[in-house]
């Protein structure tokens, strides 16, 4: 099993490492401050291979997946994938299957954002697929991890990222290739499972929820009041938000406030006299420091960097 674990300096480094390990792609960077916890593990078995990417900042990702199918899970945060046939976003317990040779990008790939990726080789996978009757997909699709063969597909591929390729039974070339088979035909098993579209159907009271907290970001939300618009417990709306996003409500909607106000302070006139305060407060930010805390964490840069940096 081939092994690397790479903590780059940089994200001209960092980028470089998982191209030579994973796929090569472009890279737009918002801020070039690395947070702790960037960089790359890899674990190599022939046509199936694996990394754990945290990129440390705030960026956007562009990749056409070449020769290989990309199975891209969210361990922390959300990604969100944009392609000619549409939009799609993965959560805690979800994936997105890239197939080869299909441009996609990956926008607002958050500083939070830790990633377990899968590659494996395209004609691999295909005939892996078509041993269990299933039909490549030709389009970036959502798939669901959190049960089932999707649940212990993931697990196996979480410990195999993790483990150590310096034991004499991860290092043996007929395990290496036994294991990398397992992968594949197991991944052929779960979308074989989940039928033709892959995703699966987000509650009413969910998109309910979460079309109030987009169309009023502003507002002093508590829980309560986002349950009675969903028209569900708190429990429930919890419950919802966790297996869907894997965040509460609340982080939620301050991680949509985030978005809005990283918007508004990349375009203001920095000459103008508005300030980061006034922009914080038009979106119900009640806790500065707080928000100053995580707006770094997510975008690498303080508030008053981006508005700095703003086009006059």
């Amino acid at each position: 099993m081939s092994d690397c674990d790479a903590s780059p300096t940089s994200f001209r480094e960092l980028s470089q490492v998982t191209e030579r390990h994973y796929f090569p792609h472009t890279v737009r960077v918002e801020s070039q401050v690395l947070l702790g916890g960037s960089g790359l593990t890899y674990r190599g078995l022939g046509e199936v291979s694996l990394v754990r990417l945290n990129w440390g900042a705030a960026v956007s990702v562009e990749t056409e997946h070449p020769d290989a199918f990309a199975v891209n899970i969210p361990l922390r945060g959300r990604l969100t994938v944009h392609s000619r046939h549409g939009r799609g976003q993965a959560a805690a317990n979800q994936a997105v299957v890239c197939p080869p040779d299909t441009p996609v990008s990956f926008p607002n790939w958050g500083a939070e954002v830790s990633m377990l990726g899968v590659r494996l080789g395209a004609d691999y996978l295909r005939n892996q697929l078509e041993m269990a009757g299933v039909a490549p997909r030709p389009a970036p699709t959502v798939i669901d991890l959190s049960t089932g063969p999707g649940q212990e597909w993931q697990e196996i591929c979480r410990s195999v990222v993790t483990c150590s390729a310096g034991g004499l039974l991860a290092g043996h070339p007929v395990f290496r290739r036994n294991l990398a088979a397992a992968l594949a035909s197991g991944l052929a098993l779960v979308l074989a499972q989940q039928g033709p579209d892959g995703s699966r159907t987000t509650p009413a009271r969910l998109r309910r929820a979460v079309e109030a907290i987009e169309a009023d970001p502003a507002r002093a939300w508590t829980v309560a009041e986002i349950a009675a618009v969903a028209g569900c417990g708190v429990r429930t709306l919890q419950g919802d938000f966790r297996e869907e996003y894997g965040v509460s409500p609340l982080e939620y909607l301050r991680g949509v406030r985030l978005a809005v106000i990283h918007e508004e302070l990349s375009a203001a006139d920095p000459d103008s006299g508005t300030t980061v305060t006034d922009i914080a407060l038009t979106w119900g930010i009640a806790h500065l420091g707080r928000f100053s805390t995580a707006y770094r964490r997510r975008y690498g840069q303080t508030p008053s960097e981006t508005l700095r940096a703003a086009p006059a």
